[in-house]
């Protein structure tokens, strides 16, 4: 094979690639909810995340969506004990929008690609009765919501802990340096 023909095999194939990964935005999401709850685009139950597993039930192809989303809070029951919530879906990114078009308006929807950064996000209630805060997570790989919660008591305590040992050590080393 000459050279030439190969190059041109190789861009063939660096072309296909490149174009197949960006006209296939959709990515595929864990999708669960508190209680199960029948979908509305799709006339399908969603099933309950309270016993998740990573497997085929749970998963969902989200057309709408660049990131998956994993929202979880702990919620106070009514003898005290305290329950954390989760729910897995794709991330809300769908703007719909209309375009007048031969005299008719026609519903469009964009997708706000740049809606999330990757990571998590805790947001504090401004609602006088809900009092305990929500965290959301945002990722954009495939099936990446599968994860467990990361603003329970002990990981926040390990986060502050692993801070307190960085600072000390980051000290330690300004210092030699003089």
């Amino acid at each position: 094979m000459s050279a030439t023909r190969f190059s041109q095999i190789a861009t063939c194939i660096a072309l296909t690639v490149v174009l197949g990964s960006t006209l296939t935005d959709a990515i595929k999401c864990y999708h669960c909810s508190v209680k199960p709850a029948l979908q509305k685009d799709t006339k399908e139950m969603k099933p309950a995340c309270q016993r998740f597993t990573p497997s085929s039930k749970y998963i969902t192809e989200c057309g709408n969506s660049t990131y998956c989303m994993k929202k979880s809070y702990n919620y106070t029951l009514s003898n005290g004990s305290v329950t954390t919530v989760v729910q897995r879906e794709c991330a809300p990114q769908a703007a719909p929008y209309q375009v007048l078009v031969d005299n008719k308006w026609q519903r469009r929807t964009k997708v706000e690609k740049d809606a999330y950064e990757e990571g998590c996000v805790i947001q504090h209630p401004d609602h006088p009765i809900k009092t305990n805060p929500t965290e959301y997570c945002y990722c954009s790989k495939n099936l990446c919501n599968s994860g467990k919660s990361t603003h329970d008591a002990t990981s926040a305590a390990h986060t502050d802990a692993m801070a307190v040992i960085f600072v000390f050590n980051a000290m330690k080393y300004i210092r030699s340096l003089r």
